[in-house]
């Protein structure tokens, strides 16, 4: 299944579509009264911790229950609570160590144009690196070998290494794309499900054709 199938995932659009409503609950006044009404089971002063967990119960249960559960939606999750976890964790601590109430704060940053486009292009980089590895993790064991196309498993991870690269420079294409669309639907109220999809299959058009060009000019 390629990228342009990898839209259709119901558990990839559920947990994108979470990405976007936990920034936008971070804008309110009351964040853990945004978080209740979303789904989440959180304390009135959630941790980091109890904001990535929480989001990853939501999700799983969501896929299991409509028994929509695949890879993709394994992959899809881990690169979300990863994002999160990369962009806020640092900016939840402080000299008095991990404070919930910077957990708000650390979120809203990403609920604006230009916050959402870090985050966007730091989700889909994520994504796109896991996703690739996923589908070639059996083919590059056979090409490990003194007279293989890798000599060794440090040039298999010099590889993998070049390949995390190329998918996060190739999501750089999505990065303003996500922050003008995340700006124009804030403002017109259109953050359901059904808006975020279809962003999704936008978006990965986009990737999909960068990817190309990425391997055309590589030869």
């Amino acid at each position: 299944m390629g990228l342009k199938q990898a839209a259709n995932d119901q558990g990839l659009q559920t947990t994108f579509w979470l990405l976007v409503q936990l920034t936008h609950a971070a804008t309110k006044e009351q964040f853990h009264t945004a978080l209740w009404k979303l789904g989440f089971s959180v304390p009135e002063r959630p941790t980091l911790f109890d904001v990535t967990s929480t989001f990853s119960d939501y999700v799983q249960q969501h896929v299991i229950r409509k028994q929509t559960q695949t890879d993709i939606s394994d992959i899809s999750l881990s690169a979300a609570v990863e994002t999160l976890t990369a962009l806020c964790s640092k900016r939840t601590t402080d000299l008095f160590g991990v404070r919930p109430e910077n957990v708000q704060k650390s979120i809203r940053e990403y609920a604006s144009k230009v916050g959402f486009s870090q985050l966007g292009h730091e989700f889909f980089s994520r994504f796109t690196n896991r996703y690739v590895s996923y589908l070639i993790s059996r083919e590059l064991p056979l090409h490990v070998g003194p007279d293989r196309r890798f000599k060794s498993t440090e040039n298999l991870t010099e590889f993998n290494k070049a390949l995390e690269l190329h998918c996060r420079q190739a999501s750089r294409i999505i990065e303003e794309f996500a922050g003008g669309w995340y700006s124009k639907s804030v403002w017109q109220g259109k953050l359901s499900q059904k808006d975020t999809t279809s962003f999704l299959h936008i978006a990965l058009k986009k990737l999909r054709a960068e990817l190309k060009r990425g391997e055309e000019k590589g030869g």
